[in-house]
């Protein structure tokens, strides 16, 4: 036997054969190796013939390895029968040895580490990301309870996970879904990992649970890179936003110092009107009154003359303070932004404006800015519907309503669609909104074809400071 060793195994090798006969005795050792090197290294069966059936050749044919064993002198049918369990044995255990082994390389092919334990948490297979991750190999790994090799820390706490994922399941025989840890591996270093787990059943049985798991701190660092630049982002929309807001202050104040000089200039026009020009013309009505005294008995005037000059320099001077008033409305200082408005719908009814005023509870100490602003809107407010609903019924109130005041204008005109407002822009809106805006207001028109005209007014009987009037507040709208 130990001449033919060799070449039967350089026959089996390239031949492959289905099944190989080897012939043992109780002084050939080399035929038990032989037999286990045809098994182990090659996976072919094994069928031992022998002298003998005592318990030494059945001892050496079981170590060996061999599939069946047989006694010589042999009979043909049980050496068929024999041949046929053999071919068929063998072909059952490598169809298993075969998927096992398929199913080794799926599992050691995964970068993901999968850990397997038996119903009691004992570990039985790891694979090689799983060794790699955790620092345990098999020979050392496999037997031990899954704590010592899987030990998990909270992601952002370090306290350590009483319960595992792979514990859950074991509980519940329900699947995890994918959570967040640390893994201290072997070395006592921690790495971020996610993982989830799923039971192993055998039927109905509990067989074990198995975890996947996989490092996740590049997906982090990721994350944080992510969540840095989303807040420089962030910080660079509220400096621009702060910047907007300075800008927005700004053209505020610059509208505001505007406004405040154009009431400014109309006051002096009015004290300049009224105080000057319109007493000029007073006195030279009565200077005129003497001159027609004085000529009474003269025959060299028409005293008819007079009387026209005098009503003219008399127009000349009532067009003088109306003039004056309209520039600088005296009677909000003097009397309040209620009498104004009383005042300012008579006026507009002498023009033949079809309006009805209501005025009520509107304080005593309500800030000129704010009456100022109040009465500029209702005058060009007023002046818009006499312009363009002269005939149409209109209503004017304010009213006071807890902390704040409100103006409504309203006319039962033809009204406008908001197309037609965008191709006939003028200023009156505009300086209208910006008012409202300066004393922390809003402006709310609402206008359809056929359906009048509505402006409402809405502003704090205190306004707030400058930077406070900042605040978002709902825009003017037109319909």
């Amino acid at each position: 036997m130990a001449e033919g060793t060799g070449d039967v195994l350089t026959v089996a090798r390239q031949s492959r054969p289905d099944l190989v006969l080897v012939h043992m005795d109780r002084t050939d050792d080399q035929a038990c190796g032989l037999i286990r090197e045809l098994r182990l290294d090659h996976h072919l069966p094994v069928v031992s013939i022998g002298t003998s059936s005592d318990e030494e050749m059945l001892g050496k044919a079981c170590s060996s390895g061999c599939i069946a064993y047989l006694v010589e002198p042999l009979r043909p049918h049980e050496l068929d029968a024999a041949l046929r369990i053999a071919l068929h044995q063998d072909l059952t255990t490598f169809k298993a040895f075969a998927g096992h082994s398929w199913m080794r390389a799926m599992f050691d092919s995964l970068s993901d580490g999968v850990i397997a334990t038996s119903a009691d948490g004992v570990v039985q297979f790891l694979n090689p990301a799983a060794q790699m991750l955790t620092g345990w190999m098999p020979f050392d790994g496999v037997g031990q309870p899954l704590d010592r090799i899987y030990s998990l820390s909270d992601l952002e706490t370090a306290d350590a996970v009483k319960e595992s994922q792979i514990h859950k399941v074991l509980a519940s025989r329900v699947p995890t879904g994918k959570q967040r840890f640390l893994l201290r591996t072997r070395t006592g270093t921690q790495i971020p990992i996610e993982d989830s787990a799923t039971p192993i059943l055998d039927g109905s049985e509990m067989a074990g649970a198995v975890t996947i798991f996989t490092n996740i701190a590049g997906r982090i660092a990721e994350e944080r890179t992510a969540s840095a630049r989303q807040e420089q982002l962030r910080r660079e929309v509220e400096t621009s936003q702060d910047a907007l807001n300075r800008s927005q202050e700004g053209v505020l104040s610059l509208a505001g110092k505007l406004i405040s000089s154009q009431e400014d200039e109309r006051r002096r026009l009015a004290r300049e009107l009224h105080d000057d020009l319109a007493q000029r013309a007073a006195l030279a009505c009565q200077q005129l009154d003497r001159i027609a005294k004085a000529f009474e008995d003269s025959h060299a005037a028409n005293p008819a003359d007079f009387e026209l000059l005098k009503s003219m320099i008399g127009g000349l001077s009532t067009g003088l303070r109306g003039a004056a008033h309209r520039l600088h409305p005296a009677i909000i200082e003097d009397l309040g932004l209620a009498p104004a408005l009383r005042s300012l719908a008579g006026d507009f009814r002498a023009f033949g404006l079809d309006l009805a005023a209501s005025v009520r509870d509107v304080p005593g100490d309500l800030p000129l800015q704010t009456a100022t602003a109040l009465y500029r809107i209702a005058q060009e407010a007023l002046h818009n519907t006499l312009r363009h609903a002269p005939g149409a019924p209109a209503n004017l109130s304010l009213r006071c309503d807890g902390d704040r005041i409100e103006l409504r204008i309203e006319d039962a005109g033809p009204g406008f669609s908001k197309m037609q407002a965008k191709q006939k822009p003028g200023l009156g809106l505009s300086s209208m909104k910006e008012r409202a805006g300066l004393i922390g207001g809003n402006l709310l028109l609402t206008s359809k074809p056929g359906k009048g005209t509505l402006i409402v007014v809405t502003a704090p009987l205190h306004p707030l400071p400058r930077n406070a009037a900042l605040a978002p507040r709902r825009s003017s709208s037109e319909e």
